[in-house]
């Protein structure tokens, strides 16, 4: 492999690091507003081939594909047929998978929603490509991460239906959240021994920030921000701009950090406290000090209270849930936890393991959750290894 390939592969690397760091991202720091895939819909079209087919099994958190039927007799029993993509070519295939959609190459490329078993067909050029991942956030997918056979990236608005920049990527980073904006991508080039990632708006083609650390857009329909890493030794820490560019925190202390739902940027102290600050970096309020604070979820923050409790507070203080009193024998999972589904739940769920059970008892795993909608909380309690 060469030295070019590995410094890019670190890159890529260190960004997934860094996002479960940081852990989730509130579902309120993603736009609300993005344009689905749907908008034109009157060019969806069932597909009706009747050369192969490829069928489609989703579990709570993952998508199998099989082609004619040859289903492995490995595949989790958790996994459900969804749909069947009936192809028009014997060489039918797939790429990306996110969410309810995949990406085909039949007679030619297409994006497939096997919710409601419609296919669109994709402006490509008639040629080979290495790979197609989509750009999405929620259910909506909203743009594609395309390479060449010269393994040089390039981006497809699915809006717009058509290429929004050439082929000179060396990669194009699809993570929901790495680039969650439709027109806001995140991109990288390897240039004079170091990996540059670019900061790019693809409606207008502006650079908007460049650096060597990776970087990412956070932020909601209100307002965006755009962070990059700044670790010096061990740890993370990051410098938060707004989108005008102008430098709100200065990297010394910022290792997690979301927005509210009106558009305020909230920030974890050294001190086991949580700040909100506006658009501009104005101080507007900070949190209680807690014994810890485990991460931002949506709109709620996980924290070890002083009384020993784990629970769930909204980013007011107000308090969500109570779940159990943390010993020494239980470890939190922070990067593990957020918004899911499980066993017919979607809440947010903070995971817990008790060190006093083995691996194999079905109370070592312990998933507590909330349920916004209803505000039921609980417990799902399972065998197996976290962290693993």
């Amino acid at each position: 492999m060469s030295k070019r390939w590995i410094a890019i592969s670190i890159s890529v690397l260190i960004i997934t690091i860094l996002l479960f760091s940081f852990s989730r991202i509130s579902k309120n720091s993603k736009p609300e507003n993005l344009e689905p895939t749907t908008k034109k819909i009157d060019k969806w079209y069932e597909p009706n081939g009747e050369e192969s087919s490829l069928d489609i099994y989703v579990s709570d958190n993952d998508t199998a594909i099989f082609k004619d039927g040859d289903r492995t007799d490995d595949l989790d029993e958790s996994f459900i047929k969804k749909n069947t993509y009936m192809c028009s070519s014997k060489d039918c295939g797939y790429y990306g998978i996110y969410k309810n959609y995949v990406i085909i190459k039949d007679n030619n490329y297409l994006i497939y929603d096997f919710d409601k078993n419609k296919a669109l067909d994709l402006n490509f050029p008639d040629a080979v490509y290495n790979t197609i991942d989509i750009c999405g956030y929620k259910k909506n997918a909203y743009g594609l991460s395309v390479s060449n056979v010269n393994d040089k990236y390039a981006y497809y608005s699915l809006s717009d239906e058509e290429f929004k920049t050439e082929f000179k990527y060396d990669s194009i980073n699809s993570l929901e959240n790495v680039s969650f904006s439709k027109n806001l991508i995140v991109v990288s080039n390897y240039e004079d021994d170091e990996v540059i990632n670019t900061a790019l708006n693809v409606r207008t083609g502006k650079e908007m920030f460049r650096a060597p650390q990776p970087i990412y857009f956070f932020g909601n329909k209100k307002h965006i921000y755009l962070a990059r890493n700044y670790a010096e030794g061990e740890g993370i820490n990051a410098e938060i701009y707004n989108e005008k560019i102008k430098l709100l925190f200065d990297g010394q202390r910022q290792s997690l950090f979301t927005t509210t739902s009106d558009g305020n940027l909230i920030v974890l102290n050294e001190d086991n406290t949580f700040s909100t600050y506006n658009y501009e970096g104005t101080f507007i309020k900070t949190s209680k000090k807690y014994k810890e604070v485990i991460g931002f979820y949506n709109d709620y923050v996980a924290v070890i209270d002083n009384d020993g409790y784990l629970k769930l507070v909204n980013y007011d203080g107000n308090l969500n849930a109570k779940f159990i009193k943390i010993e020494n024998n239980h470890t939190i999972y922070a990067s593990l936890s957020g918004e899911q589904k499980m066993d017919n739940i979607t809440g947010i769920f903070i995971v817990v393991s008790d060190n006093n059970e083995p691996f194999e008892s079905e109370n070592h795993a312990l998933y507590y959750y909330y349920v916004p909608k209803t505000k039921e909380t609980g417990v799902i309690k399972k065998s197996g290894k976290l962290g693993y």
